[in-house]
């Protein structure tokens, strides 16, 4: 029990300190931001109001709660079948109304893929140390990704191809621009892909069996260094430089976080353990929180509150 509240300890103070270092990001323009790669005008699409959508038949689960939720709504083999065609309807003539017909179920199929990977994920999260869900999660997630990186391309090729206009025109401008724009997997950034993966679910595992730091250090280095050949894949110096590039979130560059390096180092560290250590030296802490039957987000509320305390009382005595 006690380590679960010190892993709820570290997560908490880890959104402090990912706070902190945004927070040293922001006199940057973000406004210039990715201009480089994404500058485009996009058209406007007319979007249904969500209360008038309605799911297929085979595909209701509204009434399910989210552990009732089937995992396995589409065979992988059913969306193959359905890419292959698609691919093979690009090459002939006369195809148009096939060809959009497949892009409408691949466009499904891919929700589905996405909701039974979503669902594991739920499913794993509740239980951390399952590592039969774990595998699950990790499973459908990389059957989802490479699914969705896959058809990426092949929508790509279609706009490149002799039903450019006709494909262009039924989808729209604005998911055109993003498909011709999106990233294109070769097999080996697919291949460092998988391996990072890998890694990271081997990393997670080890964290939530309360592995010590020197066992996590190789595998931590292993999983930077596949990070950093699978953004060199696409052109890139280092994966710092290529998220920054390719995903909005990312708001800051190695550039950036050195500013802020020694900070973190000589002032948020020292504090962070001296914290912990005082915490935890006796159960008092455990002791109130269980005898009051606290939920978990009150845990998270009160540690996050007690730390910032803390933090303004050891730098400002």
């Amino acid at each position: 029990m006690k380590r679960k509240y010190l892993l709820l300890l570290t997560v908490c103070c880890s959104c402090l300190l990912a706070a902190f270092i945004c927070s040293g990001c922001n006199n940057r323009d973000s406004s210039q931001k990715h201009t480089a790669v994404k500058n485009h005008t996009f058209a406007k699409e007319t979007v249904k109001p969500y209360s008038d959508f309605k799911y297929t038949d085979y595909f209701n689960r509204s009434n399910l709660s989210l552990t009732d939720r089937s995992m396995d709504s589409i065979d992988i083999d059913t969306f193959k079948s359905t890419f292959n065609e698609f691919h093979t309807a690009l090459d002939s003539d006369g195809n148009e109304e096939r060809i959009l017909s497949l892009y409408d179920q691949l466009c499904e199929q891919l929700n589905m893929l996405l909701t039974d990977a979503t669902l594991a994920q739920y499913a794993y999260y509740l239980d951390t140390e399952s590592q039969e869900k774990a595998e699950r999660y990790h499973s459908k997630e990389s059957a989802y990704t490479d699914s969705f990186e896959k058809t990426s391309s092949l929508f790509q090729r279609a706009l490149s191809s002799q039903y450019s206009d006709v494909f262009r025109s039924y989808i729209g401008e604005d998911k055109a621009s993003r498909i011709e724009n999106s990233l294109i997997y070769s097999d080996e950034a697919i291949a460092l892909k998988q391996q990072k993966n890998e890694l990271l679910q081997h990393y997670e595992a080890l964290i939530t069996q309360g592995a010590k730091e020197q066992e996590l250090k190789q595998l931590y280095i292993d999983l930077v260094n596949t990070n950093n050949a699978f953004a060199q894949s696409f052109g890139y110096a280092n994966y710092p430089d290529f998220v920054y590039a390719v995903e909005y979130g990312r708001d800051y560059t190695m550039t950036d976080l050195k500013k802020i390096e020694n900070e973190v180092k000589d002032n948020f560290i020292p504090v962070f353990h001296e914290y912990v250590s005082s915490v935890t030296e006796d159960d008092s802490i455990y002791v109130v929180y269980d005898e009051n039957h606290d939920r978990g987000e009150e845990k998270s509320t009160g540690f996050a509150n007690v730390f910032k305390k803390s933090v303004l009382h050891w730098r400002n005595p």
